[in-house]
């Protein structure tokens, strides 16, 4: 099993995790991973569960 997610906060709100998972059964033909097009579906569905624009933050 594969995992992405994006913790989201903002402002004196709660934060929010949104993720998708991938499951592998061992298929010689599967992705093991995800791909370019499955992290652009979780930034789209996370942009319009936000319904705001996603700022990405990463460590300094």
């Amino acid at each position: 099993m594969s995992i992405a997610g994006l913790s989201c906060y903002r402002p004196g709100q709660r934060s929010r995790f949104i993720y998708r998972t991938i499951m592998q059964r061992g298929r010689k033909s599967e992705r093991r991973s995800f791909s370019e097009r499955d992290y652009i579906a979780l930034l789209d569905a996370a942009h319009q569960q936000l319904d705001e624009p996603i700022v990405c933050s990463g460590p300094t």
